[in-house]
């Protein structure tokens, strides 16, 4: 956003010479007139101009342009200087930035019409000071971003060391799973996590959460009641809280008290109606339930329940069927897996919250596909009637920060949409088809024929290696043999 400020030259000299650590500022002012009204005060706004390598010093010319409107100057005061270089350099990022780029300089709508006299401001930065310049400026841009968008690994870099969440993040916080999300309900006063219905009594107090009351407001922001249907809101609603909550425990520094919010629950579903129904971007659980995309396409997913079903059998015997409960972070499905995988599961390698890269799996149980809307349909039940059959040879950990769903094809067309199995040791028996290996032929053996010669009473007495030249002399031999 444009931003105008007001300073006084000598608080932003003052300054600047503070940021850059004992560097040399050299200031250049072109008229007494630019000295009178940069004294009085006047707007400021930064542009990089060009950025010069000159044998490893790296000199960033910044000109500000002024303007002698006194009015919006006195307006302007309050604003100090910090505020000024922090707008410096969130835009000119002081290093990195090629020759072409500039930014085009703003001026206040308020001021519009006003004279501006630009002031060439020369910073250089030797390369000593350079390194520790640059850990600092990141170090404060990320954490000016964190009202923006950015990766779960930034976000892991900001928070640093894990630390105790018991004293940042409330305690019904830290007891959500993803059975008993859609229970949560809200303080209608500050929106923050109030209790889970039936683990604890009602507090005293106005409550919201329900999915009544969502639909409400859905409808009282006009969205389109046609759209969607109670299910949709309670299976969006369990994943958005599971989702924060395991958020805000994952980074309670940054994120505790912060994350898990009633208004941040309704933006979410709001983010979600646009893209899903009213955009028609479906998730990749919902395509491959409904079959509009092959399941053999590699997905990444994660682990929300770890289902047994227990069963006894016919000798009195109980059996324990083992099965998991994968999601996209939209929709999920009941997968079945085989016995490496079983082991993996039970040595907890493979828990909740894991997160898998699964190809070339196979969705049995209907030919036509379900929605996962529909009332017969439940991924937590034992009748389940869909399943997604995955194998160990085509099964993968995925790196925690991976984005769920579909993954790009353009890291993979290569291999035919699979991943690359790097070893012959990585392929497991009975794990089902290799996706994709890529093998180096160490050397070429010529084609052998074998042949046993036997006895009259069908007894093998020798064995033969023949090579394709003696074979051919061999079957030259037997036919003319029969022909005589």
């Amino acid at each position: 956003n444009p931003t105008s400020v007001a300073l006084s030259s000598s608080s932003f000299i003052h300054y600047l010479k503070s940021f850059s650590s004992g560097k040399s500022i050299e200031v250049t002012k072109q008229s007494s007139r630019v000295q009178d009204e940069f004294r009085d005060g006047a707007f400021v706004t930064p542009d990089v101009r060009r950025v010069n390598n000159d044998f490893g010093n790296r000199v960033t010319t910044l000109t500000a342009g002024l303007s002698t409107e006194a009015s919006c100057a006195q307006r302007s005061n309050i604003v100090t200087a910090k505020k000024v270089l922090q707008n410096i350099s969130s835009k000119s990022r002081w290093s990195g930035i090629s020759t072409s780029e500039s930014i085009v300089p703003v001026t206040s709508p308020t001021c519009a019409s006003s004279r501006r006299t630009p002031i060439h401001i020369t910073i250089e930065i030797h390369p000593e000071n350079e390194s520790s310049l640059k850990s600092k400026r990141l170090f404060e841009s990320s954490l000016d971003r964190l009202d923006k968008k950015i990766t779960l690994r930034e976000l892991a870099t900001i928070e640093g060391k894990p630390l105790s969440v018991s004293n940042r993040v409330l305690s019904v916080t830290c007891s959500i799973n993803s059975t008993n999300a859609t229970k949560l309900r809200f303080n209608r006063n500050d929106g923050l996590p109030l209790f889970i219905i039936g683990q604890n009594a009602a507090p005293k107090g106005e409550f919201v959460g329900s999915v009544g009351e969502i639909k409400n407001w859905l409808i009282s922001q006009d969205f389109d009641s046609s759209l969607f249907c109670t299910k949709w809101i309670s299976n969006h609603y369990r994943w958005i809280v599971w989702k924060l909550a395991a958020m805000e425990r994952r980074f309670p520094q940054c994120l505790g008290r912060k994350y898990l919010t009633y208004q941040h629950v309704l933006a979410q579903l709001r983010t979600r109606y646009e893209k899903e129904l009213k955009g028609a971007r479906l998730p990749a659980v919902r395509k491959i339930l409904n079959k509009d995309i092959s399941a053999t396409r590699m997905t990444i997913l994660c682990v929300s329940q770890v289902l047994r079903f227990r069963s006894k059998q016919k000798d009195g015997k109980t059996h324990t069927e083992v099965r998991l409960e994968l999601t996209d972070g939209w929709y999920s499905l009941q997968a079945v897996v085989d016995g490496f995988l079983l082991g993996l599961i039970e040595q907890r390698q493979i828990k909740v919250g894991s997160k898998l890269m699964v190809c070339n799996a196979q969705l049995v149980g209907s030919d036509d596909g379900v929605d996962p809307l529909d009332d017969c349909y439940d991924s937590s039940k034992r009748n389940c009637q869909v399943l997604l059959k995955i194998n160990s040879n085509n099964t993968r950990p995925a790196r925690w920060d991976a984005k769920l769903g579909f993954v790009s094809p353009k890291y993979n067309h290569h291999l035919g949409g699979t991943f690359l199995v790097k070893s012959l040791r990585d392929v497991i028996p009975d794990g089902g088809a290799i996706p994709a290996i890529d093998l180096v032929v160490c050397r070429k053996y010529p084609k052998l024929y074998l042949e046993h010669i036997s006895d009259s009473n069908h007894n093998i007495v020798e064995t033969l290696h023949l090579t394709e030249a003696e074979e051919a002399e061999r079957l030259s031999e037997h036919e003319a043999r029969h022909q005589l």
